[in-house]
């Protein structure tokens, strides 16, 4: 349920001007990297691409990186299920929206990322059109994340990485995600098995 709501607030926030490489839902997940004396596995922020999810390329790793405008993804706070009827199940998730920007190739003026998260935010719209498994959307804005926790999830070093400090800045937003389910109207399941 949550990856569908992500890419829904994926949706809105796309088409801003200031906004490059985007995800809905992501992952940490662990990826092995080159260190002194052969390799290391570190937790990263990973998207899957679900149009061609056999490809290992089209794994989508959201790293910082000086030649990116900016990157802003989505990850899970937690589903709850508030109570359920004849007809729907009543739900709220948390979704926090993670946003890094590289101040210079936005606007060298800007000293720091709160007109952007401002733009991000208000970007997302109370009420989100209904899909076909989930209606009733509506969105909250909850609050914005104490900085130091924002990548406390992944292996960047904050202090030691110089895409955390200026003429980069970061941050996350937080949303609540209330919705419904309509118990009798989903889809038969099909077993149909990919051979990738």
């Amino acid at each position: 349920m949550i990856q569908q709501i992500a890419e829904l607030l994926r949706d809105e926030i796309d088409e801003l001007e200031f906004v490059e490489r985007t995800a809905g839902l992501v992952r940490p997940l662990p990826i092995t990297v080159p260190a002194e004396g052969g390799v290391a596995t570190k937790i990263m922020p990973v998207a899957i691409n679900n149009e061609v999810p056999c490809e290992m390329e089209e794994m989508m790793y959201l790293i910082p990186d000086s030649a990116v405008m900016s990157i802003v993804f989505f990850e899970d706070g937690g589903t709850a299920i508030e109570r359920t009827d004849s007809w729907y199940l009543h739900c709220r998730s948390t979704v926090r929206m993670v946003a890094w920007f590289n101040l210079k190739m936005i606007n060298p003026d800007y000293q720091d990322a709160t007109l952007l998260i401002a733009h991000l935010v208000s970007a997302v719209p109370k009420y989100i059109a209904n899909t076909d498994l989930i209606t009733g959307i509506v969105v909250f804005p909850t609050g914005e994340a104490v900085k130091e926790t924002v990548y406390s999830a992944y292996d960047l070093n904050l202090e030691e990485n110089m895409y955390f400090a200026f003429p980069y800045d970061y941050g996350a937003f937080e949303f609540e995600v209330v919705y419904r389910i309509p118990k009798n109207c989903l889809d038969e399941i099909i077993i149909d098995p990919d051979t990738c």
